[in-house]
């Protein structure tokens, strides 16, 4: 599942994942709550989550997701340098990744 706020990057990210057999994108949400509700109906395996989107941001969303759902897998994808969002987000157990980062460290961190 994809939550991402910019359209293209989610259209970006789910292009790439396509490319990859053992991999069904079962959502895409544009912010927290969307995130959250699609969450509830799809049960996602992975969640690739951006921490800065509109209303319940990516680092409240990861926490009440993983409260539900504990088993899911979070990789917070974020443009931020700042070492206290990955801080923050791995305080929830997740996985970070910015946006720089390469596609193959993705596909390492989630385990494809």
């Amino acid at each position: 599942m994809l939550a991402d706020d910019h359209t293209l990057v989610r259209a970006g990210l789910h292009k790439l994942l396509d490319a990859i057999p053992s991999v069904e994108v079962v959502g895409e949400a544009g912010d927290g709550q969307t995130l959250l509700d699609l969450a509830a109906q799809h049960h996602p395996d992975v969640v690739l989550m951006d921490i800065a989107m509109p209303g319940l941001n990516g680092l409240e969303a990861t926490a009440r997701l993983l409260q539900d759902s504990p088993a899911v897998r979070v990789m917070i994808l974020s443009m931020h340098q700042s070492e206290e969002y990955v801080r923050r987000a791995r305080g929830h157990r997740p996985g970070a990744l910015r946006h720089q980062d390469g596609f193959g460290i993705f596909v390492r961190e989630i385990g494809l």
